[in-house]
């Protein structure tokens, strides 16, 4: 006991310097824990009730499992025990830093960020070693001595005259010395030794670079810069200087081998990106961790972790080289080592200034040439260019000037500190909440997140590229080494993975792939997962693959203030949550996040659409507190448990500073919202045509809420769409620019809810379109014709009255008397049984036959003229539960000499298709979708042995709705356009596309954005 007073005497504080700092250091700690106390008892003491609504049904698009991965930089070495890491937490993506090794001194151009090397060798410079330089510039030609010996001497005339700089890059300690410029006849115009002191005239003339201009310190004498800065550079002279002899001792001297960067001189500077430099490099690779190496220390080893993960991989394309290089590099990884690589990032953050960055219109001719170089290798691969999305608008002339070449969009988000400060743990979980739906920039004041903000000047400058754009978020951090390694951190990971999947991002990698003390690595020195890397690998084993629709109600939240790109909010959340669902629709993920320090969150789950098993699994990342870490102790650990009272509304206690994922076993079932009623139809025997009741007047509201006004003439149809499954059996007609034309009605009883599929054709001849509806499943196989003033003309069963599966119609003349003959197929619950019928008074058959023979698939059904001989044949598509396969039939059942898979052959979800003349050449082309619940692909087919692939495009992107196709000549120019609806889980919208995917101004919705049942499409 006296050993522990005494030593605690010792350290006491220093009475001789303020005696009475022990009462008042206790009383200060004594204060401190009452208000610690106060604090803990008012949190403790509220109650907060959330409430989280998750729709299983909905689905809002289709979630990358690519979003799970890790970048690498210039130092990342082989591990087999990394390797091993990954392999556990299951990462699904690797982003590789692909070299450029010109040589260790080279003479090079830099003209707006484009680098050209004009000469290079291998002599690296010894560590401590001074040199002489001198660098004689006249005219057009350059040489460059070391040690009085030229090592250089070549020509370029880019650049006329410029300043004279002193230049680091990645260089921890640098000296230059004796510093001598003269004019072509040797007279001295400037000269510094530094013996007095450093020269006034030397600036840095606001030189950016990548965090500062590191520091520049007269030192014995000498010049000396310190800092590892990717441009550092200090300047002297006139811009109008032209011929000139440069003279100027320099040396390295930084301790660490792999702080030995770049050092030379810099002549004809014109700014920060353009300038001729010569360039020094010592003997060991880039020795600063970088995305923009000029070499990388182990780039096979970076190729044999991707290959051993058996990861996605996508590679960092460095654009200091020529297109030529980065050519060869597509064939080495893709043609030589197979490896399949289909993402080339074109640069790293080439928006920032310094040592290899561009400006916006350079970068744009870059894009360019490198897409065009790189993909006459191997044209399955994607090309992506860096966009900015900050403080600036430099974005806009890269997707002005290229953005016909990029394939998907790169974006940065790192976790800001506070003006070089520690930002708190609830600011920087703020921040990734910002990232998702509230950031600034200088398009947008926070009303939207990063993602959106960038899909919008996509939109807004290229958009006939937008639709087919991808996104990917390849590095994603905190600039906050000691935040980094804390729980915080693994719940903003968490926040941002969950953000991302629904903003469909196609790859995110956490920045960076390593173990070490950083921060910026995932895992500590003693292969330890840090928290973030455990929320990615909880994501990635626990998420699903088709995100979900979620509300949030009585969410706790609190304010923050600017921070960068995150606005002052008055309102952030302490609770985030994000859902999804299995490919397989088995299993519904909810993802909860519980920001606050200390209080559980008591929260209602409502959970909607989907009968739910009671058994559920509970996966929990969690740790004593918001500071945990994993470095020294494995303080944050994933906690799995099971719950037996799940149900479609139950209530859930989640932790304080955790993030939480249920896994519930489940069945989808209909919208609750959605009651299907069968038809009021007769059951035995065909009905006699009735007088259509059901012309709804423009006012009347219904699946589409109010209709609009602004009609075109009823003549003037060419498009007509119908309402899937879902809402009662809408059908609206409308003009070639998707104005409606003045038809709105219900194709069958209003109260049916199986949905109505509809086609365009002049069934009596009378020079108009007349509209064809076939009811949908769970009605009886019901057609119903009404002429172009909505009155009914025809009413008919094709098959059974029994039959419950659905229909599919199609419209087209057959023996050319001029009146089109209407084809059925059945759609679902059996064979794809398909007849063709005259609209004559005895409804004559043309001709009877199974489509896929036994196969229960169903099918779609379309007509038209394929072969030129005058008369329309017809195409039958496959429906849910068969394979892609399209068929080609005469009218009589006679199949024709051609059949393909339009989509991957294991695709079962049903296709959708049409058939118009896309290109004028007489004979129509075989349009066709993916229908069911995946990205809406469509692809052009012309009729052909080879069966030439016209275009091929997501219509939606990568939500995973389907579309149904139709086609009509919109713009009169004697080619059909492809007209495209979405399907269920989608919005009522449709859009027109040329053959080749180019989208067409056509862009409307046919009833309230709301309603998700899915759109049937026909023109003519």
């Amino acid at each position: 006991m006296a050993k522990k007073h005494a030593k605690r005497n010792n350290n006491k504080f220093p009475n001789y310097l303020f005696p009475a700092a022990g009462k008042v250091l206790k009383g200060l700690a004594f204060v401190l824990v009452i208000v610690i106390v106060i604090t803990i008892m008012d949190s403790i003491g509220q109650s907060f009730y959330p409430k989280i609504t998750v729709d299983a049904y909905n689905a809002t698009g289709r979630i990358s499992p690519n979003l799970y991965g890790y970048s690498v930089s210039s130092e990342f070495k082989y591990d087999a025990s990394l390797v091993e890491k990954a392999r556990e937490d299951q990462v699904e993506s690797f982003r590789l830093t692909a070299p450029f090794d010109a040589g260790k001194r080279m003479l090079v151009k830099v003209d707006n960020g484009v680098y050209s090397v004009l000469e290079s060798d291998n002599v690296a410079y010894e560590y401590g070693q001074e040199y002489d330089i001198e660098i004689v510039a006249e005219g057009a030609l350059f040489k460059v001595y070391v040690d009085g010996q030229k090592i250089f001497e070549t020509q370029d005339s880019a650049f006329g005259n410029g300043k004279i700089g002193l230049f680091s890059s990645y260089n921890q300690e640098i000296y230059f010395d004796d510093v001598v410029i003269m004019d072509s006849s040797e007279n001295v115009i400037f000269s510094d030794n530094f013996d007095n002191g450093v020269s006034p005239l030397w600036n840095e003339n606001d030189i950016p670079s990548w965090h500062d201009n590191g520091s520049w310190e007269n030192v014995d004498g000498q010049y000396r810069h310190q800092g590892q800065q990717s441009l550092a550079l200090k300047e002297v002279g006139e811009a109008g200087w032209s011929n000139y002899i440069v003279k100027a001792t320099m040396k390295s001297t930084a301790t660490n081998p792999y702080e030995r960067g770049f050092m030379g001189l810099v002549f004809r500077h014109q700014d920060p990106l353009s300038s001729y430099r010569f360039i020094w490099q010592s003997q060991y690779p880039h020795p600063y961790s970088s995305n923009n190496p000029w070499e990388v220390e182990d780039f096979p080893g970076q190729i044999r972790t991707a290959q051993e993960m058996g990861v996605t991989p996508n590679v960092v394309v460095n654009l200091r080289g020529t297109p030529e290089e980065a050519a060869r590099l597509v064939h080495e990884l893709n043609i030589e080592k197979k490896m399949g690589v289909k993402y080339f990032e074109l640069g790293n953050e080439i928006w920032a200034y310094g040592d290899s960055h561009m400006t916006a219109e350079a970068y744009a001719e870059q894009i360019k040439a490198y897409a065009t170089a790189m993909k006459a290798v191997d044209p399955s691969i994607k090309v992506g260019a860096t966009l900015l999305i900050g403080f600036s608008h430099w974005d806009i002339p890269v997707i002005e000037r290229a953005a016909s070449s990029i394939d998907f969009i790169i974006l940065h988000h790192y976790l800001p500190t506070e003006g070089g400060s520690h930002p708190s743990n609830q600011q920087m979980l703020a921040s990734s909440y910002s990232y998702g739906n509230h950031y600034l920039s200088s398009y947008g004041n926070g009303e939207v997140g990063l993602v959106e903000q960038a899909k919008r000047v996509i939109r807004e400058y290229a958009p006939e590229e937008a639709n087919r754009m991808e996104y990917l978020l390849t590095e994603y951090n905190t600039f906050d080494g000691e935040k980094g390694k804390n729980l915080a951190f693994g719940l903003a990971t968490a926040e941002l993975l969950g953000s991302s999947g629904k903003d469909q991002i196609q790859m995110a990698e956490f920045h960076a792939f390593g173990r070490s003390d950083s921060h910026w690595r995932n895992y500590t020195d003693n292969n330890k997962s840090r928290p973030a890397a455990l929320a990615i690998s909880l994501f990635s084993e626990h998420f699903g693959d088709i995100s979900l629709p979620v509300q949030l109600e009585n969410v706790p939240s609190y304010r923050v203030n600017q921070l960068y790109s995150m606005p002052t909010m008055n309102d952030a959340p302490y609770l985030s949550s994000f859902a999804s669902r299995s490919s397989d629709d088995r299993k519904l993920y909810v993802a909860v996040i519980n920001k606050h320090e200390i209080a559980e969150m008591n929260t209602e789950l409502d959970l909607r659409n989907a009968d739910i098993n009671p058994k559920a699994k509970v996966y929990t990342l969690s740790g004593y507190s918001l500071n945990s870490t994993n470095e020294s102790s494995e303080d944050v650990t994933v906690s799995e448990t099971t719950i037996y009272n799940a149900r479609d509304n139950f209530s859930y206690s989640f932790k304080p500073h955790s993030v939480t994922i249920l896994e519930f076993d489940i069945s989808l079932k209909q919208p609750q919202q959605i009651e299907v009623t069968p038809p009021t139809l007769p059951q035995a025997t065909e009905p006699a045509p009735p007088e259509n009741n059901n012309v709804i007047k423009p006012e009347t509201t219904n699946v589409g809420g109010p209709l609009n006004t602004d009609t075109a003439q009823i003549g003037d149809t060419q498009i007509v769409a119908g309402a899937q499954a879902g809402g009662n059996p809408h059908v609206k007609t409308f003009d070639r620019n998707g104005t409606p034309t003045g038809l709105s009605f219900l194709g069958f009883n209003k109260n049916f809810r199986g949905g109505v599929d509809v086609a365009l054709g002049d069934i009596n001849g009378d020079g108009h379109q007349d509209i064809v509806t076939g009811a949908g499943p769970g009605g009886g196989p019901h057609i119903r014709v009404f002429d172009h003033t909505g009155k009914e003309i025809l009413n008919f069963f094709p098959f059974h009255p029994n039959f419950r599966g659905g229909i599919s119609v199609a419209t087209g003349d057959v023996d050319g008397d001029g009146k089109d003959e209407i084809a059925v197929t059945q759609k679902s619950k059996g064979q794809a049984w398909t007849k063709v019928y005259k609209a004559d008074k005895n409804r004559t058959v043309v001709g009877t036959f199974n489509a896929y023979g036994n196969v229960e698939c169903g099918g779609d059904v379309a007509m038209g003229d394929i072969d030129k001989d005058g008369q329309d044949e017809i195409i039958v598509g496959a429906g849910k539960g068969g394979g892609p396969l399209v068929r080609v039939f005469e009218p009589n059942g006679q199949l024709k000499p051609m059949q393909f898979f339009a989509f991957h052959p294991k695709y079962r979800g049903g296709i959708s298709v049409a058939a118009g003349d896309t290109d004028g050449d007489g004979k129509a082309e075989i349009v066709a979708s993916q229908s069911g619940q995946e990205e809406a692909w469509v692809k052009v087919y012309r009729y052909n042995n080879k069966r030439t692939v016209l275009g091929e495009w997501r219509a939606f992107g990568r939500f995973p709705v389907g579309a149904n196709v139709g086609t009509a000549d919109l713009d009169h120019d004697g080619q059909d356009e492809v007209i495209v609806a979405a399907s269920r889980g989608g919005g009522p919208q449709v859009l027109g596309f040329e053959a080749n995917g180019k989208p067409t101004a056509l862009n409307f919705f046919v009833f309230d954005k709301g309603f998700r049942g899915g759109v049937s499409v026909a023109g003519k």
